[in-house]
């Protein structure tokens, strides 16, 4: 795993402390201080797949909406159906980005933990948050 600090970029064997925790974020960076009060900032794997993040970004904009109009008919007393189908397709929509997510992830996180001997703890991380999701 890499990590910005205000002195560059380190690996997880040069982080002050030992930090340990969740091996990969994305663009919302987890902010972690260590005992020498560096600012760390975990890279998740959108940084390395721009045009992936964007069309995450569109997904999730167009769940927004979504989310938005489904308030409205629920304000609006709309036919119970109608509203449904409308929270389907929301649940499609983020289904498919946490898929393209973990995919994601998969490729540049796992990869990269295992290459640096971290493996096993990448790979329970990411059965933990699929669980989570309620896809195991």
């Amino acid at each position: 795993m890499l990590y910005r600090t205000r002195e560059g970029l380190l690996t997880m064997g040069g982080i002050p402390g030992g930090h340990s925790g969740p091996l990969c974020y994305t663009k919302a960076h987890l902010r972690t201080r260590t005992g020498k009060g560096a600012t760390l900032e975990r890279i998740g794997s959108l940084q390395e797949e721009p045009k992936l993040r964007e069309q995450l970004i569109r997904q999730l904009r167009t769940a927004e909406g979504h989310l938005s109009g489904i308030r409205k008919m629920v304000e609006d007393d709309r036919y119970c159906v109608d509203v449904l189908k409308q929270i389907a397709a929301v649940q499609g929509i983020l289904g498919r980005t946490a898929r393209v997510l973990a995919h994601s992830h998969t490729r540049h996180c796992v990869r990269r933990a295992i290459q640096e001997g971290r493996g096993e703890s990448a790979i329970d991380e990411l059965f933990d948050a699929l669980r989570y999701l309620g896809h195991f």
